[in-house]
């Protein structure tokens, strides 16, 4: 029986498909791709790879058409909008606890916690002394910025009205009812 060059090639497929699939084969190449000059070697391809195939112009166009659509927009901003609110909430959490010592995220002054939306992150001591890459940090800038140096310290969280307060006075008012 002679076999056409399509069969021979299934044929050829089929064979290093069962070949590749033996427990020594599979314990070679596991054994190859574990060590660290391989894995830094397709780690660096990859990337190059990735961005080599991100940069295409069909796969720009595509990209663009596909981000431009309403229901993808709508998406992606809903998607966004929940991941930084739990990213607020939880450093929100974070400092309440450390200096409220409260679960719930409170205002350090006047302990309001009725509602996230009122607080907001203080730097305990102003922004005057900060190096210049933290002074202009305000929103989720701040609070991305935050979780990624893990939280430290220097920083409160205070209601909107103690924060104005505190930086107009330099004192909240809170404070001088308590007294």
């Amino acid at each position: 029986m002679v076999l056409t060059d399509e069969e021979r090639k299934e044929e050829k497929r089929k064979y290093d498909r069962e070949y590749n699939q033996r427990p020594e084969r599979k314990a070679k190449r596991n054994e190859r791709t574990s060590r660290p000059e391989v894995r830094a070697k397709k780690k660096e391809y990859d990337k190059i790879h990735r961005i080599e195939y991100s940069s295409r112009p069909e796969v720009v166009a595509r990209r663009k058409d596909r981000e431009s659509r309403p229901e993808v927009r709508a998406k992606k901003n809903a998607s966004e909008k929940k991941r930084r609110n739990d990213l607020k909430l939880k450093t929100f959490s974070v400092y309440s606890k450390r200096h409220s010592n409260s679960e719930i995220p409170c205002c350090r002054c006047c302990g309001e916690n009725s509602f996230i939306e009122f607080l907001t992150i203080d730097h305990i001591d102003g922004r005057a002394h900060l190096p210049k890459e933290q002074k202009n940090l305000k929103a989720h800038g701040l609070i991305s910025w935050l979780t990624r140096k893990n939280y430290p310290e220097g920083f409160q969280i205070l209601c909107y009205n103690c924060n104005v307060a505190k930086s107009d006075n330099k004192e909240c008012p809170h404070l001088e009812m308590r007294k």
